[in-house]
């Protein structure tokens, strides 16, 4: 059987592609939803790399105001052939991703569906019984960490604002966990930890959240993450979220799973300077906070192996 899987199309030759895959007569086609680069070759829908867009029509006034919008149009015109030559069944990662696909495309396609790339199975609860008044200090702060690179669609600049603001009071503590090779400004008083995940160690985020017993991971992205791995590996380390209304999956994950917290980024800012992030974390300690191990469900094979009337 022949498949046909396209993941990004960006910095590749689409006609060329849409040629191969015809001359290999496929019998299966996918697209994935890893980022908006079928919408916009601003694949984050970042407008000027700054605010998201929310995708609007490609003749509005805010792409004409955007780095992107130029090329946009031929972009997804180039798309639009490919996609109607090749019988797509796109696959997204997470409803919401598919949801803000469909509502901002008109790209002909056989089917759609959702295919996590992992879940997360509920293994043991973490619990910590500290006094208030001895909690939120220099002997039991509140562990917060940003993971990954320090980049502004990531949230970074909001997490160094926050350090800044907030660093010298002593109830919290702040680290940064990020590639080894990475290069990273150094940032008083956020301790590094380094991690390096790879085919053999998949979960190396979640054994080191877990190894620092993070209390709050920040995910600050302000654009609709399609899934991320983050976020489930903070929840598998016993980790809340913090995070930005418009951060796509990482919000509807907080929000089904009761862990954390959805504001905006005066909300948050506000939330630490008050401390009520202390007695929030305190709370949630002394009633124990859930975490697990997560299950990886593969890609296309396994949706394949899913769909026997395909396979066949």
């Amino acid at each position: 059987m022949r498949i046909f899987t396209a993941h990004c199309l960006l910095g590749h030759h689409i006609a060329g592609l849409t040629a191969l895959q015809a001359a290999f007569a496929t019998q299966a086609n996918y697209f994935w939803l890893h980022d908006y680069s079928s919408l916009c070759p601003g694949f984050n829908l970042l407008r000027n790399d700054v605010a998201f867009c929310g995708a609007p029509e490609e003749s509005s006034d805010a792409c004409l105001v955007c780095v992107y919008g130029e090329r946009r149009s031929g972009h997804v015109a180039q798309l639009r052939a490919m996609f109607e030559c090749v019988p797509f069944t796109v696959v997204a990662p997470s409803q919401t991703a598919l949801d803000i696909w469909r509502h901002a495309t008109g790209l002909p396609h056989i089917s759609a569906l959702v295919h996590p790339h992992c879940v997360l199975e509920p293994v043991s609860v973490r619990t910590r019984q500290v006094p208030a008044e001895a909690f939120g200090n220099r002997r039991n702060p509140v562990r917060i960490a940003f993971t990954g690179y320090p980049v502004n669609h990531k949230g970074w600049p909001i997490f160094v604002d926050l350090v800044r603001r907030t660093g010298h009071l002593g109830c919290y503590q702040f680290f940064h966990f990020v590639s080894p090779d990475a290069g990273v400004p150094a940032l008083a008083p956020v301790q590094r930890v380094d991690v390096k995940a790879s085919a053999d160690n998949r979960d190396a985020m979640a054994v080191a959240l877990t190894a620092q017993e993070i209390d709050i991971v920040l995910m600050l992205a302000p654009w609709p993450e399609t899934f991320s791995y983050v976020a489930y590996e903070a929840l598998a380390a016993h980790a809340d979220i913090i995070t930005l209304p418009d951060s796509g999956n990482v919000a509807a994950v907080v929000l089904a799973q009761g862990r954390g917290i959805v504001a905006e980024e005066a909300a948050i800012i506000d939330l630490f300077e008050s401390l009520r992030l202390v007695e929030y974390v305190r709370l949630r300690s002394t009633r124990g906070i859930p975490g697990g191990r997560l299950i990886h469900t593969g890609t296309t094979a396994t949706i394949v192996d899913a769909m026997p009337e395909v396979a066949a």
